[in-house]
């Protein structure tokens, strides 16, 4: 399995964590998952993306209405 795909898996395993259900992240949570998202790749680079696209996916998540 290549890293991106490791990094991928393991950010929606966080958001689903994280939104335990939900359609979307508090600030706090995706501060959260900013953390834990940086133990997987060290770098401050993207950092803001990882927040940006944490709603998206938990929605993705949560399923149909």
């Amino acid at each position: 399995m290549s890293w991106q795909r490791e990094y991928l898996v393991r950010y929606r395993k966080e958001v689903a964590a994280l939104a335990n259900g939900r359609a979307s992240l508090t600030d706090t949570e995706k501060a959260t998952l900013a953390t834990r998202m940086k133990q997987q790749l060290a770098t401050d680079r993207l950092e803001f993306l990882i927040g940006l696209g944490a709603d998206a996916v938990a929605l993705e998540l949560k399923g149909p209405r």
